[in-house]
């Protein structure tokens, strides 16, 4: 499976276990397997065309995104595979979080009632193209908060260079007055 740029620019790795019955999806932040699991997707096969999702585990904050790239991952591979749906329950603990569950697999292309989902593989070109979309909207929202982001640090370091020349022309001002008092001290003495 091919890497993906992930909502903070880096790369993450999906792989997966080569037994399709009882699945899982793992993501890295590094192309290695032995590297560590940031998201886990556990899925079953169910006859030889269905595929339950059972849970989707993220390491660390959520809304990062890890969990939307596994699932990516597994549309992708049931499609390889010529699965013909992806489905599951909305079910967590705590129950707040099924509202935000719900929203998650709108956003990743499901239909979802309250308390299942479901996506129908039998159009994988137009999914594919929704997934490409989906990325490509990523890396601009990504790209573009990191030059909002660098605008704003560089607006901090263009005040603070004009407050450090306000400051270093009243240095020099205040060192040119006393060397033209010293000056005039000495000449002053010196006759």
């Amino acid at each position: 499976m091919e890497r993906e740029v992930g909502k903070e620019g880096k790369y993450l790795y999906p792989f997966w276990d080569d037994d399709y019955s009882l699945g899982t999806i793992y993501l890295k932040h590094e192309p290695i397997v032995h590297a560590k699991n940031i998201c886990i997707l556990k899925f079953i096969v169910q006859g030889s065309k269905r595929v339950c999702v059972q849970n989707i585990l993220s390491e660390g904050n959520l809304n990062r995104g890890y969990g939307t790239v596994a699932f990516r991952a597994l549309i992708k591979l049931s499609i390889y595979n010529q699965f013909e749906e992806i489905f599951g329950k909305i079910q967590s603990d705590p129950p707040a979080y099924n509202i935000q569950l719900r929203h998650f697999f709108r956003k990743n292309f499901c239909e979802v009632s309250d308390h299942n989902f479901f996506l129908k593989l039998t159009h994988p070109n137009e999914i594919f193209l929704k997934i490409k979309n989906q990325q490509l909207l990523e890396e601009n929202r990504y790209l573009t908060s990191t030059i909002e982001r660098r605008e704003t640090e560089l607006q901090q370091v263009n005040f603070e260079l004009r407050e450090l020349k306000v400051k270093l022309k009243e240095a020099f001002e205040r060192k040119n007055k006393e060397h033209i008092s010293l000056s005039k001290l000495f000449h002053r003495f010196s006759k």
